[in-house]
């Protein structure tokens, strides 16, 4: 008998029509995902459907949603007073999680609820403030966040919006998390390492070389812009293998953390809040940095 296939999990992403690039931009990242994940957004409504209808649909069925917070995001009454809410609801009763991204600066807390959600991204580092390096790994984090947290909710449905206390995370979440850095980390090590190597032995090979291809009455210019060119490839070396030692220690510390999230049902309250904010920490800023 041939296993069914899971229905791929809803995904509502929230945004002001302003922020469209941005939108466009968490598309790209998501679109791997497609298999497992249903990602619904207002450019999907179709001319002639009740847009209203189509967007209370999408947020009834949603089990997570990403919100892209701007000022425009925060001006938006309708956002405000219709989307976000029934959001909040369903994430308070279990059924719907939830991701935000910060774009730019904007006063949350003039927002009801909106506080209660842990950021991807530090509110004090948006978007708008980052080169383009960093925004594609906020952006990439937030696949990986979106792809974990709905491992576990394909095959189940979302329980009615209400009002109830938030489930317990599970901690084992961040587990996963780590393995896929840990892999990630894995695959990258011997592409950097081997950039380490290669480089000086570039910059030394063109400086050898231009020396025994020199001969008497050639002019030296041709020596000199080779030295240069191979001191800044001794130059680069360097720089890489700081980066190096910064991707070794960066997995060092996903390793301890999967060990660590893979034993968490034995912890108090203390220690999981302690091991959750270590890791969102280096989620957020640590990986960012690396």
């Amino acid at each position: 008998m041939t296993p069914e296939t899971p229905t791929p999990a809803k995904v509502f992403i929230s945004y002001s029509h302003k922020d469209r690039e941005w939108l466009e931009r968490l598309q790209v990242h998501l679109k791997p995902l497609k298999g497992s994940l249903d990602v619904w957004d207002d450019t999907r409504i179709r001319p002639g459907d009740s847009w209203r209808e189509e967007i209370h649909a999408a947020l009834a069925e949603a089990r997570l949603a990403i919100l892209l917070v701007s000022a425009d995001f925060v001006a938006s009454d309708f956002i405000i007073g219709e989307e976000l809410p029934a959001l909040l609801r369903s994430a308070r009763a279990g059924g719907t999680e939830m991701l935000v991204v910060v774009l730019s600066p904007a006063m949350l807390s003039a927002v009801e609820g909106l506080t209660e959600i842990q950021t991807v991204n530090d509110p004090r580092e948006p978007l708008i403030g980052m080169d383009k390096v960093k925004r594609e790994q906020v952006f990439l984090q937030v696949a990986t966040l979106a792809e974990v947290a709905l491992r576990r909710r394909q095959t189940a449905a979302p329980p009615p919006i209400a009002s109830a206390p938030p489930p317990n995370t599970d901690c084992r979440d961040y587990a996963t998390i780590f393995d896929i850095h840990v892999r990630r980390e894995q695959r990258v090590m011997p592409v950097a390492y081997a950039a380490v190597v290669l480089t000086p032995l570039v910059g030394l090979a063109l400086i050898l070389s231009a020396w025994l291809s020199m001969g008497d009455g050639d002019s030296p210019i041709i020596l000199i812009a080779a030295v240069a060119v191979g001191l800044a490839a001794f130059a680069l070396a360097y720089v890489l293998m700081n980066k190096v030692r910064e991707r070794y220690a960066a997995l060092d510390f996903c390793e301890y953390m999967k060990r660590r999230f893979d034993g968490c049902e034995r912890w108090d309250a203390g220690q999981l809040s302690e091991h959750v904010r270590l890791a969102m920490d280096f989620l957020r800023k640590g990986m960012l940095k690396s």
